[in-house]
């Protein structure tokens, strides 16, 4: 008996992909540091893993020095779209790669300044 072949939903299963590269991320940085010690603070947080949700509902999973956004971390829009890639001084610096909502690549290459330079 010939039955047809089924057809893959290559949608989920880039999706499925990306969560799984955005947790390896997320826990190789978490392994380097130690967690961020108690609430928020510029102070305390300095080279150490966290994650901090803004007023806006953006969420911010990575590495901090002196209170900001510095080295490895995901930054999670309110609407769903993703940035994951370098950070320094609150900024996206050097290589990361921009979601849209549903997982596909918006802008992947090189940031200075939380600006894209060689994007594609």
């Amino acid at each position: 008996m010939y039955h047809e072949p089924k057809q893959r939903d290559h949608g989920a299963m880039r999706k499925a992909i990306l969560v799984l590269l955005l947790a390896v991320a997320s826990d190789s940085a978490a392994a380097r540091l130690p967690p961020c010690p108690g609430s928020y603070r510029i102070a305390t947080w300095t080279n150490c893993f966290a994650e901090l949700t803004n007023a806006d509902g953006g969420t911010y999973v990575g590495e901090f020095k002196d209170g900001k956004f510095d080295g490895q971390g995901t930054y999670t829009f309110p609407d769903g779209g993703k940035y994951v890639g370098k950070w320094r001084d609150d900024r996206r610096s050097g290589h990361g790669t921009k979601y849209r909502a549903d997982g596909t690549i918006l802008q992947s290459g090189t940031g200075e300044n939380g600006v894209f330079v060689g994007s594609r």
